[in-house]
């Protein structure tokens, strides 16, 4: 897959559940079942050779997330963060979204080790072979 800037649905590779806002403050960002509205949608813009940033749709907000330590929760923000987003080697229509210039590698994951209830946190970890860090981009319009 190679990656274009543009609009995706993202979806967890091991739950099928969407990346969406959450009303919750503690945990903003979670895994939801897919309704193709616009708090699933995401403009994936490249501002760097291999860095891009995650807007949401309906928010304007960008994914963003602060410090680098296991568990901690993705969450919106009005400042651009770049990611790094590699396709996985296993699956190229697959990706991994990482946090860029750690010496571990460290990825947004979907807690409960990928959960299908809907509400389940979105955090970053290290890096480990769960299907639960692996997403797909599914380009949509808007």
């Amino acid at each position: 897959m190679s990656l274009q800037p543009g609009t995706y649905n993202i979806i967890n590779a091991k739950s099928g559940t969407a990346l969406d806002l959450n009303d919750s403050e503690i945990d903003p960002i979670a895994g939801h079942p897919s309704h193709g509205g616009e708090s699933q949608k995401w403009c994936l813009e490249q501002i760097f050779a291999s860095q891009w940033t995650i807007r949401n749709v309906q928010s304007g907000g960008y994914l963003h997330v602060e410090g680098n330590e296991d568990g901690t929760s993705v969450t919106l923000s009005d400042v651009p963060f770049g990611w790094d987003i590699k396709p996985e080697q296993a699956d190229p229509n697959e990706v991994r979204i990482y946090i860029p210039d750690t010496s571990t590698p460290i990825n947004v994951d979907l807690a409960d080790f990928g959960s299908t209830t809907s509400g389940t946190p979105v955090v970053i970890f290290k890096k480990w072979d769960g299907k639960n860090q692996i997403w797909r981009l599914q380009q949509v319009e808007i």
